[in-house]
């Protein structure tokens, strides 16, 4: 976990007001509960992720979450996920921190 916040933070340090992301939520899903142990995040009212916690895949929205589509599910599963913008992410995996620069279209590095 020490490589995210290293990576993180380094990000941060090359600007001079760190970025952030909004922590609004869709309208539908306020008051929702996810179950324990789901990661979830939004970036703005439709565009968010979260990851499987049975299989460790990372699915993407850009509907507020009426609809899911897969955006990583490769052979090491991500635990944790941070998103900066709607293209700017890390997902922590169990052997690799993993970066998007397109929202997750194409495969994380």
């Amino acid at each position: 976990m020490a490589a995210l916040v290293v990576v993180v933070s380094g990000c941060a340090t090359h600007s001079t007001s760190p970025p952030t992301a909004t922590t609004s939520t869709p309208s539908h899903l306020q008051g929702v509960v996810t179950p324990r142990g789901v990661e979830i995040q939004f970036v703005s009212t439709t565009v968010g992720w979260l990851i499987q916690p049975d299989s460790g895949a990372i699915l993407g929205t850009t509907d507020g979450g009426s609809t899911w589509s897969p955006s990583y599910s490769g052979t090491s599963r991500a635990y944790a996920i941070d998103f900066i913008d709607g293209d700017h992410g890390w997902a922590l995996a169990a052997d690799t921190l993993l970066r998007t620069t397109d929202g997750g279209l194409t495969p994380y590095r």
